[in-house]
Parts: structure tokens; sequence; C-alpha cells
């Protein structure tokens, strides 16, 4: 497997386990610590549209976002809130992929 298509699966694995803890932060009424991180969420979900067809490789690494230095800063900053943390803990709640976990 090489390098590129590795970043790809990555990616598309990250987005999908912060899609995941996300929403159901809003099913839970789990609130984020920092309410700064309101905004990186709905910056992340507002790219979910992405995922509903069959992607290549070629459209993620071509994603304006899931490309980018903003789409990991963003997920680093969510990824450190506590009501990410708690959703995360409840993952057994919803569905999470195995290999997100």
């Amino acid at each position: 497997m090489s390098t590129r298509y590795s970043i790809v699966i990555l990616i598309h694995f990250i987005f999908l386990k912060f899609q995941a803890i996300l929403v159901a932060m809003r099913e839970f009424h789990i609130p984020f610590q920092h309410k700064d991180n309101r905004d990186l969420a709905e910056l992340v979900l507002s790219h979910s549209q992405v995922y509903y067809r069959n992607l290549t490789s070629k459209d993620i690494l071509n994603s304006p976002f899931l490309a980018s230095p903003e789409f990991f800063e963003a997920i680093d900053h969510l990824w450190q809130d506590d009501g990410v943390k708690r959703a995360y803990g409840r993952s057994s709640e919803y569905q999470l992929l195995d290999c997100a976990a």
C-alpha cells in the first residue's frame, strides 16, 4: 500500500470518527467545554456531504478542506475538548467505526 493511499484512508477515518462523535454530542446534548469549538464542529460537519458518494483518493486529496492544515487543526482542537471526550466515552451507545477507536 502506498503512503499516499494510507494518508487518504487515515483522513477518511478521522473524518468519519469525528462526524459520528459530533453528531452524538448533539443527540446526547453534550456541550463543548470551549464554546469556540461549536464553530469548529460546524465547520467539520459542513463537509460531511462529501462522504455521501463513492470517493476516490483523488477526491479526498483534492478537497480544499480535508487536505488542509485547517482540517487537522480543527480536529486537534476538538479532540482536546472534554465534551468531545465525553461523547467518545459513550461510543458504545452509538455507531463508531471500530477502526476509528
